[in-house]
């Protein structure tokens, strides 16, 4: 019979430190991706958004605040890192920072779209699925 723990347990140092993932999209890109809603995205995004429910009591805060705030926590803390992410022009290696991985994710709507189901994933989290990747 199965266990709900093996089913359903997750590496919660994962969630918030991240995994690395292959970008499908750009063969050599990868991206260390943590879990959306982890400890850490969670209390900031509560910070940034409660003085909004106070200022929007009736819940529906614009998207061209929320919209800002929502690209930050992705930035800062779903999308830890990159590897092989290079200028178009120059070619040399692009640091991610805080100010690269939001302008990327402005201006690359699929890409920050991508950020943000990469981080939905549950499976790549599970405690199981690693222990699964340790043995290949």
């Amino acid at each position: 019979m199965p266990s709900l723990y093996k089913a359903t347990a997750t590496n919660t140092e994962a969630e918030e430190e991240g995994h690395w993932v292959d970008y499908d999209r750009v063969p050599g890109v990868r991206l260390l991706i943590a879990r959306d809603g982890n400890k850490k995205h969670q209390a900031w995004v509560d910070k940034k958004m409660l003085p909004l429910f106070r200022r929007y009591r009736d819940g529906n805060i614009p998207l061209k605040v929320r919209d800002p705030i929502a690209l930050e926590g992705r930035a800062r803390f779903l999308l830890l890192d990159w590897e092989g992410v290079d200028d178009e022009e120059t070619g040399m290696p692009i640091e991610a920072t805080l100010e690269t991985k939001m302008r990327y994710m402005k201006e690359l709507r699929d890409f920050s779209d991508d950020v943000e189901f990469l981080s939905r994933q549950a499976e790549s989290y599970k405690i199981n699925n690693e222990e699964d990747d340790s043995k290949n």
